[in-house]
């Protein structure tokens, strides 16, 4: 077939031949159309709306335990009352899903009911004057449930706002009692670690009294106190010791008794005499004149004889009581002062030399000392620190506590409960008519515009010009009889039923399923007194 090209009088003509085929088809696309938005069951949707509320008392004075974030806090809850047991005893308590729970499993229904249970939050953007930036917060959030029976919509969705807000209240009870707990705990626990500490301090402190890092300077000066000391008595014993050696030689050369005085006297007046001749001769003669070598002789013999006479004394003294010299007595008793003296000191200076080794030993061992003094003293003041800041925690708790318990904090309000649906939140009948509207004129274009292309037959001059290349002289046009016209009106006068009774029953479809009259009307009629 040649492509002729189409004038408007060949499309309305194509119009009128198939228009039956276009309104068919239209009729069958908005009838399936209508019949899947009537047939399909209205679900009801109830919502209600529950506001963050800040914390009544300034946080500069009392700080809350609970520093979640609230999207986090509303997840959280969440989770807890989308839970299986929450949610199924809802499900039993309300007969949701009778249907559905003969032939499903409680999980799958259960996850039915989850997704039909909205939570969604409400933001705001704000002006942050800490960070000067604008920032957006959740202000509050909506719990909302879909369900066939708007009665059964509004209890299940009161229900899951009381639980939000219920659950709200026990979880931050339980987060500021669990911390008050903890705190306490952990307090009580550090403070019978510092009373350990403490002992072990204490301890050490009496063990190593004398070794301790405070008592350094003291020993030190104990030291150098003692050491003057042994310095002086040091100096002392050696004044007493030459003292000592001194009288023993007095002594020495000192007769106890007065007869062994006199023969002494006698003999060094001989030697005395015998030198004074030995230096007479010495004048006249020379030293080996024979009288020179007596006297020699003589005077050396009286000092050998006076020497040994001195030794014999000093290898048997005689005892103080029988010595009858007084100054030999005298000397004696000097030299036995001295010499108790000397012991004493003696015994001075050893006990000195004890004290200080004694203190060299404590500064010795000092700085060992010092370093696990101050190791034990350092965790025990970190123990201190730490117990001092739990005990502080534990306050603020306890004070977050009765915060929470006398619902200061910040707490869900409800500001809009939820109400009993009256309008059907889907399906959107008005929606899929429109759409179905849509569908239908373009099914029926497109059924008519099929089968005029895939119909061979041809309907002008023109066309069967074009197709033979021969002239047609003249043409026959359609002879209708009596018949065929009655028939025609028949058909016109049906289908004008069929529209009054399409129109009827999209009323009465509108009126029970989608919208009162009475309501519409009031609607309407507000709507022209606005304009």
């Amino acid at each position: 077939m040649q492509n002729i090209p189409l004038t408007p009088g060949d499309y309305w003509e194509i119009v009128k031949r198939r228009k039956w085929g276009f309104v068919l088809t239209a009729v069958m696309v908005l009838i399936i159309c209508g019949a899947t938005a009537f047939l399909l069951p209205s679900i009801y949707r109830s919502y209600a709306t529950i506001m963050i509320e800040e914390q009544q008392i300034p946080s500069d004075f009392v700080m809350t335990t609970v520093n979640t974030y609230a999207e986090q806090r509303v997840e959280n809850i969440k989770q807890r009352v989308m839970s299986f047991t929450q949610l199924w005893d809802i499900i039993t308590r309300f007969n949701l899903y009778p249907d559905l729970r003969e032939k499903w499993t409680p999980e799958e229904v259960v996850e039915k009911m989850r997704e039909d249970v909205g939570v969604a939050t409400i933001s705001a953007e704000i002006f942050d004057r800490r960070s000067g930036k604008a920032t957006v917060i959740t202000t509050a959030f909506t719990v909302s449930y879909e369900g066939k029976k708007p009665k059964a919509v509004l209890q299940v969705t009161d229900t899951l706002t009381s639980l939000f807000l219920e659950q709200n209240l026990q979880v931050r009870q339980q987060r500021v009692t669990e911390t008050s707990d903890f705190l306490a705990a952990e307090a009580e626990r550090v403070n019978e670690e510092l009373a350990v500490a403490d002992r072990l301090v204490s301890e050490f402190k009496e063990k190593n009294i004398n070794q301790l890092p405070e008592l350094f300077q003291v020993n030190v000066q104990g030291l150098n106190g003692v050491e003057r000391i042994l310095e002086r008595l040091n100096s002392e014993l050696g004044t007493l010791e030459e003292r000592q050696g001194y009288l023993e030689v007095q002594l020495v050369n000192t007769t106890p008794y007065l007869e062994d005085l006199a023969d002494k006297r006698r003999n060094q007046a001989k030697i005395k005499d015998l030198q004074v001749q030995l230096a007479g001769l010495r004048q006249r003669y020379s030293d080996h004149y024979p009288d020179v070598g007596l006297l020699e002789a003589q005077i050396q013999q009286l000092k050998m004889q006076k020497e040994a006479q001195a030794a014999q004394k000093s290898d048997s003294l005689p005892s103080f009581e029988s010595a009858d010299n007084p100054a030999y007595v005298t000397l004696s008793s000097q030299l036995a002062g001295v010499e108790v003296d000397i012991e004493g000191v003696k015994k001075q200076i050893a006990s000195y030399e004890e004290r200080a080794e004694m203190y060299r030993l404590r500064i010795e061992s000092s700085p060992r000392v010092e370093e696990e003094y101050m190791t034990l003293v350092n965790r025990r003041n970190a123990l201190q620190v730490k117990f001092n800041d739990l005990n502080q925690k534990h306050q603020e708790a306890r004070v977050a506590q009765e915060l929470e318990k006398d619902q200061k904090g910040e707490r869900f309000t409800l500001i809009e409960p939820a109400r009993l649906p009256e309008k059907a939140h889907k399906p959107n009948r008005l929606a899929i008519l429109l759409i179905g509207g849509v569908l239908a004129i373009g099914a029926g274009v497109g059924f008519g515009a099929l089968r005029e292309f895939t119909d061979q037959s041809t309907r002008s001059i023109d066309h069967l010009m074009a197709l033979t290349g021969a002239p047609v002289f003249t043409g026959i046009p359609p002879i209708v009889t009596a018949d065929e016209k009655r028939r025609k009106r028949i058909r016109r006068l049906r289908n004008w039923l069929v529209l009054a009774v399409a129109l009827v029953l999209a009323v009465i479809v509108f009126h029970y399923f989608i919208m009162d009259l009475d309501i519409f009307w009031a609607k309407v009629g507000r709507r022209l007194d606005r304009l």
